[in-house]
């Protein structure tokens, strides 16, 4: 399979570095993946709030550009609760590895 052992060793660590994941990179993992988990909860976040601005718009009967602002107010207040649920994540996990490395010393 391969000609010049040289070249696999250097593949083997090559994988044997990316699965040694220390503090450091665990942190830029998880905020990397906090930009493609975000607009995911941003969306969960939306759709009760766009339920209940529905549900107010026909219940006063709201013309369109209150409707329109309500649903941008919305959108952003989404945004905003998925950052804090991302911010929420990251002191979760540092708590518990806060505990684990107690529990080992």
């Amino acid at each position: 399979m391969f000609n010049n052992p040289d070249k696999a060793n250097e593949k083997l660590q090559f994988l044997e570095k990316l699965m040694d994941v220390r503090e450091r990179d665990f942190r830029f993992v998880f905020w990397f993946c906090s930009l493609l988990t975000v607009p995911v909860f941003a969306y969960i976040y939306s759709l009760p709030i766009s339920l209940f601005v529905g549900l107010i718009s026909r219940v006063f009967g709201l013309p369109d550009k209150y409707i329109g602002a309500l649903t941008k107010i919305g959108v952003l207040s989404s945004l905003f609760y998925a950052f804090g649920t991302q911010l929420y994540l990251w002191k979760l996990y540092r708590k518990t590895k806060a505990r684990k490395d107690k529990a080992l010393t």
